[in-house]
């Protein structure tokens, strides 16, 4: 007595394609989104966050000067200067070298 009619056959069929079709696009959207750099990761017509820009272009920027700061820092270190100068500069470049891990730069 477990009669299927062509009529609900065609609307479980429909609801079997719809769903097909949702997950091609979903996707289609992971693929996209995966592509690239992260400031490139966006749908088209989205536009991101601008705190989120501006803080990754900050961490980009203070990226750039860590190793100019630390090649300063090597350089005083090589001229003659007191011990304590040098537990300072020591201090100074192992601070740097944990913000340019602590950044993931």
């Amino acid at each position: 007595m477990n009669r299927i009619t062509d009529r609900t056959r065609r609307k479980r069929l429909g609801l079997i394609a719809g769903l097909c079709a949702l997950l091609v696009v979903a996707a289609g959207l992971f693929f996209i989104l995966q592509k690239g750099t992260p400031a490139q990761r966006t749908l088209p017509g989205i536009t991101q966050d601008p705190m989120a820009t501006a803080a990754e272009q900050r961490r980009t920027a203070r990226c750039a000067g860590i190793p100019a700061e630390i090649a300063h820092l090597d350089a005083l270190a090589r001229q003659p200067v007191s011990a304590a100068s040098q537990d300072l500069l020591r201090e100074s470049r192992r601070k740097l070298t944990d913000e340019k891990y602590k950044l993931k730069c």
